[in-house]
């Protein structure tokens, strides 16, 4: 009789089968060898109550185990999408209200993946940023460093200009190390005005990625004419700017180099000669210093980089008047002589030197297809 009770009570818990990987299951296997030793002191009645309660104990371990998990632990598809439509509404809504977040390191970009370590060399860049001087090149070199694919030339190196002498071998070395999927960015502004640095530039790679940064021609030649001025007080000269731009009658002095380099037509069109338009972006250095993160995406974009720059890369700094940059290792501005504040000016010769430059601008604008609408007559 005894041996038929454990008999029935084996049969009917071996028919779970494949179950005994519950948890649940393995539980009342425990608790039933253990049963099993004791049944000898218990009556018949006992037993009885024992092993149903056992097999009670089995049925409410395996519901408990087979139950399904919090479902809070795992990210929502449309959670995600929320995050994803904030952050283009940061992105959209940063010039309106700038703030210090110096506080506030910016997290990991979710679409940036981890550049692979493999192949550390130095390579002659992938990208050039050719112009033009007092454009916010430095600005936009220095935004750029703070993408992990991004590697850049700390130094204006002048090679395809002034150094092309020394050879290639020199410009190598001058590079900075990249591993294989970085790629190499330097910066010489007077390359845009250089005719020979054009066929230079071909000459190295004909597939050369080429920036150029404008800004409104006029403001471009004031911001050149106080850098002049700033290397002049170290000679012991100085000129006002009507004095350096026109002549003693009155006339605009219009083969001044600091005046042509704003010509940007007549430059664009030799290095249109050479590479297509598809290779040449525009930045509006203008506009970079308004709003950095808006004019970074279409950067990133033409050079074909993840998108790894977000805005909190960018907080405005109140005391400087235009934003700085960060990460999570550092705080950077620009140096103090970046941004210089611009002096007065004769409203009557900044008229003269837009009417200058009106039909420059207005030819300029149908070359690169885009409308900067800088102040004409």
């Amino acid at each position: 009789m005894n041996g038929g009770g454990r008999n029935s009570w084996r049969k009917g818990v071996d028919e779970v089968g494949p179950a005994a990987e519950v948890p649940g299951y393995v539980w009342s296997r425990a608790f039933g060898a253990a049963g099993w030793c004791c049944l000898g002191y218990l009556s018949w009645p006992a037993r009885r109550l024992f092993v149903l309660a056992l097999m009670a104990l089995a049925v409410y371990c395996t519901l408990h185990a087979l139950a399904p998990a919090e479902p809070h632990h795992a990210p929502r598809e449309e959670e995600l999408q929320r995050a994803v439509m904030h952050s283009s509404t940061l992105s959209q809504e940063t010039h309106h209200e700038p703030t210090i977040k110096e506080t506030q390191p910016p997290p990991q970009p979710p679409f940036c993946p981890q550049v692979p370590y493999n192949d550390k060399r130095k390579r002659l860049p992938k990208a050039l940023i050719i112009g033009v001087r007092k454009g916010g090149t430095r600005a936009l070199l220095e935004m750029l460093d703070l993408h992990p694919y991004v590697r850049v030339g700390k130094v204006e190196m002048h090679f395809f200009d002034d150094n092309f002498n020394k050879g290639y071998r020199w410009y190598l070395q001058n590079m900075p190390y990249t591993f294989e999927s970085q790629m190499t960015i330097e910066k010489t502004p007077s390359y845009f005005v250089t005719p020979d640095a054009v066929k230079r530039v071909y000459v190295m790679d004909k597939k050369v990625k080429l920036l150029l940064i404008v800004r409104d021609p006029t403001t471009r030649l004031v911001s050149d004419y106080l850098q002049i001025v700033d290397n002049n007080k170290r000679r012991g000269k100085e000129l006002s700017f009507q004095e350096h731009m026109f002549t003693a009658d009155g006339k605009f002095i219009e083969k001044r180099t600091p005046v042509r380099v704003g010509l940007y037509a007549v430059h664009l069109a030799m290095w249109l000669q050479h590479f297509p338009t598809n290779q040449i972006h525009v930045v509006d250095g203008d506009a970079l210093i308004r709003r950095p993160f808006s004019e970074l995406i279409k950067v990133q974009n033409f050079l074909g980089l993840p998108p790894c720059i977000t805005p909190n890369h960018f907080y405005y700094n109140m005391t400087k008047g235009f934003y700085c940059m960060q990460t999570e290792k550092y705080h950077k501005c620009l140096a103090n002589d970046k941004g210089r504040t611009h002096p007065h000016m004769d409203p009557a010769l900044l008229t003269i030197i837009r009417q200058f430059y009106q039909p420059h601008n207005e030819k300029f604008y149908k070359m690169v297809g885009r409308n900067f609408s800088w102040p004409g007559k």
